[in-house]
């Protein structure tokens, strides 16, 4: 059996408490507490996450984006694209995941939370880079891990690279040394 600094059925019912009506749903899986909040309260969500003085989410050690289009390989109902950040608590010994769904699947896009976390500079790059997913404020959202002529996720199948250097072999031969 885990045990837990904070209980994470507490911290639950703490998450509850301060962010009120900005959570869509939560859930506790596995000793791991997962709040999903609409794309309108993301931001405020997670300034207040990081600033209340019962959560104090200092650090933010994860964001990604997800693409549910083939969730568990049957149609997906909802939003396509979402972003989901682990944060945690140093000074309280606590972690939680949020997730966000993006509001448009065309045209994804989620405020920035790169002012809250430095951190988020490169997760939110990457998120873009692979999904598509723009985060409104960000300071720099550039390619950070494919071509600039890389579109999205979406169309990974499709895209091209061009080899651009060669490999030369070199033949290693082995010379035998005898015993005198």
């Amino acid at each position: 059996m885990t045990v837990f600094a904070i209980d994470p059925s507490a911290l639950k019912d703490t998450l509850t408490l301060v962010l009120g009506e900005k959570i869509r749903s939560i859930s506790l899986a596995l000793g791991e507490v997962t709040v999903t909040v609409k794309a309108s309260d993301y931001l405020a969500s997670m300034q207040i996450l990081r600033d209340a003085p019962e959560c104090k989410f200092e650090q933010l050690i994860d964001l990604c984006g997800v693409d549910y289009s083939a969730y568990r390989d049957s149609e997906w109902e909802g939003p396509r694209y979402c972003a989901v950040s682990h944060l945690l608590s140093l000074s309280l010994n606590q972690r939680v995941r949020v997730k966000t769904f993006c509001p448009d699947d065309d045209f994804p896009v989620l405020p920035s939370v790169m002012h809250l976390w430095s951190s988020a500079n490169w997760f939110e790059r990457e998120a873009f880079d692979l999904y598509g997913i723009v985060f409104e404020g960000h300071e720099d959202l550039r390619r950070i891990l494919t071509d600039y002529g890389f579109i999205d996720i979406r169309s990974a199948r499709t895209f091209r690279f061009r080899v651009t250097s060669r490999c030369a072999t070199t033949r290693i031969s082995s010379a035998s040394s005898t015993s005198p």
